[in-house]
């Protein structure tokens, strides 16, 4: 996901005071995201205790449903995509909107009917196909 907004922080740097800066903070926030999930991934690698065949595409799923730091991780997930999902579909808009129509914002009925139709992709996707990881592999080969 965050590479998903570096890689729609153009539309943000667009209103930037120092333009000339842009490339510089693009690429420290690619370093800075690259090496946290790297960080995150290695240590939980070289920290897990069981086969490392065992582990699992979700990393929630290595722990037991019971297990109370994995409720509330999850909890703590749900509520970051409920908050993530606004800005998500405002990249959308704004990157089609502006190659479709030349303009970022084209006005109220254009924006709510694109939200309904991400949204209703997303639902249709996790109901008929939930494998995210199956689709992300896929995507990144």
């Amino acid at each position: 996901m965050s590479y998903f907004i570096h890689n729609c922080i153009l539309t943000i740097f667009r209103n930037n005071a120092n333009p000339k800066n842009n490339i510089r903070d693009l690429t420290i926030g690619f370093i800075l995201v690259g090496f946290s999930y790297t960080f995150v991934a290695v240590s939980f690698y070289i920290s897990y205790p069981f086969a490392k065949s065992c582990i699992h595409d979700n990393l929630l799923n290595n722990f037991s449903a019971s297990y109370p730091f994995s409720a509330i991780a999850r909890i703590l997930i749900l509520f970051q995509l409920c908050t993530i999902l606004p800005l998500i579909v405002f990249f959308i808009r704004t990157q089609l909107s502006t190659f479709v129509l030349k303009k970022p914002y084209p006005g109220f009925g254009y924006v709510v009917l694109l939200s309904v139709i991400v949204v209703i992709c997303g639902a249709l996707i996790a109901i008929f196909y939930p494998n995210v990881g199956t689709i992300v592999r896929l995507v990144y080969e």
